[in-house]
């Protein structure tokens, strides 16, 4: 039986990619300042989102202590909050998110 759609072979023939391949899709980045917020993903990104919590800036510290943000996912909204001080300067430190879609 024949099959139709995306199939990526390397030199040696061996299959890379078909059609049954999650394919990741970077959708955008979200810098999280040293505040509680959220993002919503679009919905013209179809496909379930993902993210990662990278680039931290490690340059600001209060008594080596450092708080990064607790990031969670809740359908398409992205939230991102600090359980310590109120304050900046309490050590939070400003995180890189980076979010996408995969099928």
């Amino acid at each position: 039986m024949a099959t139709y759609g995306l199939r990526v072979r390397d030199a040696s023939g061996n299959v890379l990619v078909d059609i049954s391949t999650r394919i990741l899709r970077l959708v955008g980045t979200v810098q999280t300042g040293t505040t509680n917020g959220s993002i919503t993903v679009p919905d013209d990104a179809s496909g379930t989102v993902f993210f990662m919590l990278t680039g931290q800036d490690r340059s600001v510290t209060n008594s080596g202590y450092a708080e990064i943000p607790k990031v969670t996912l809740s359908g398409r909204t992205i939230s991102w909050t600090f359980s310590g001080s109120t304050t900046p300067s309490s050590g939070r430190i400003s995180s890189l998110i980076v979010y996408g879609v995969h099928s």
